[in-house]
């Protein structure tokens, strides 16, 4: 099975759990469709405004199982000083 792909790139990490779920707050930036021979191929390109209620996967396919509490908070903090911080480049 193939699944897509979330590519998150800045200057901090985000110190998100190995596995869990979330809510992801987006903007779609670019979107393209092709046919490469018989198959569509499709991209799409989001800016994530927010990640919200990071939840840890606790059904036991982590490899390292720990609390990522604090993890998950300061990933969410590092993520609203980044969109901060650029809005603020933007002005």
């Amino acid at each position: 099975m193939s699944y897509p792909t979330l590519h998150i790139e800045g200057g901090e990490s985000l110190d998100l759990p190995k596995s869990g779920t979330a809510v992801i707050r987006f903007r779609v930036v670019s979107e393209t469709e092709e046919t490469r021979g018989d198959k569509e191929h499709y991209r799409c390109d989001v800016e994530v405004l927010s990640i919200d209620k990071v939840k840890e996967d606790t059904s036991g396919s982590s490899d390292n199982p720990r609390s990522y509490a604090k993890d998950t908070e300061d990933a969410l903090d590092k993520l609203a000083r980044r969109k901060m911080d650029s809005e603020e480049e933007e002005e």
